[in-house]
């Protein structure tokens, strides 16, 4: 299943996660908080920061650039179920649809109020914020499936998340996934990963282009080959 800020595809699954946090001892207050916890991830962690870490995540494009691989979670129940590993960016699905910004709203609201040190879902608008810095990033998270835009412009999108993003509340000693955000600035920061991630773009993109590069290389070792050749006979 998809995670979403509603339209929940699977009413079951939330009728089975509100069992299950009732069972827990859980206090719902009403239907937005029902909203924030169906979306919070089965662990919860907040982690001591450094703010300079978090205000510079890259964004889609240079993240991309650095050789960073989009990828959307292919199973989640919670939309901050982020994971980074060995160059792979993996983030659950978000539908971005009409009524986004107005239950993202309450939700956000919710936490400034009764969640200020456990504000998971601002974790999130930031962090997506920062993604989506433009257009572009935008079209790369649909692409790589990550984003379904039921809007239908991605200069919507964008601004929606700038828009959304004023009104998150964010504890700046703690934050959710510190690990990932310095995960990301530290991988971004290694040269040879951008060269990688450049070669890979410029030459290896199409078939076409890996047929050619390779009848490149193999000219240019014949050629070294031949001039050494006929040195070597002088």
């Amino acid at each position: 299943m998809a995670s979403s800020i509603i339209p929940i595809k699977d009413s079951r699954k939330l009728l089975r996660k509100v069992e299950e946090l009732l069972n827990l001892g859980h206090e719902i207050k009403h239907f937005i908080d029902l909203l924030r916890i169906f979306h919070l991830p089965s662990t919860l962690r907040i982690a001591s920061t450094n703010i300079d870490e978090i205000f510079s995540i890259p964004n889609a494009m240079q993240l991309q650039e650095a050789g960073v691989e989009l990828l959307k979670v292919s199973s989640s129940d919670s939309l901050l179920d982020i994971k980074f590993t060995k160059g792979v960016l993996e983030i659950p699905v978000l539908i971005v649809h009409d009524f986004f910004e107005l239950i993202m709203s309450h939700i956000l609201i919710l936490e400034s109020c009764h969640y200020p040190d456990q504000s998971y879902i601002g974790h999130y608008v930031f962090f997506m914020q920062v993604l989506v810095d433009t257009d572009k990033d935008v079209d790369i998270l649909i692409q790589n499936g990550i984003v379904e835009d039921w809007m239908g412009r991605s200069s919507t999108v964008a601004a929606l998340f700038n828009k959304v993003q004023r009104e998150a509340w964010i504890f700046i000693p703690s934050y959710y996934r510190y690990d990932i955000t310095k995960s990301l600035n530290s991988y971004c920061n290694v040269t040879r990963h951008k060269w990688k991630a450049t070669f890979k773009r410029d030459y290896c993109s199409t078939p076409w282009i890996i047929l050619s590069t390779t009848i490149a290389v193999i000219l240019l070792i014949l050629t070294f080959l031949s001039t050494i050749a006929s040195f070597l006979a002088l």
